[in-house]
């Protein structure tokens, strides 16, 4: 897989993590226990590929 593509792909895997995150601070779903673990991941894994995560959580979607 190509640069780009891993970079798509985290984006919107970040992309669903935060909007998970701030549906379940809005009551709308479950937390499942994951304490953001899976958005720390993601990030991570940007950082890596030279790029810079979505910073301020959920609200900034």
């Amino acid at each position: 897989m190509a640069q780009d593509e891993k970079i798509h792909v985290l984006r919107q895997m970040e992309a669903d993590s935060l909007s998970k995150e701030r549906s379940a601070t809005e009551g709308m779903t479950p937390v499942d226990g994951d304490d953001g673990e899976d958005l720390h991941v993601i990030k991570m894994a940007l950082r890596k590929l030279g790029q810079q995560p979505v910073e301020g959580g959920a609200a900034t979607l």
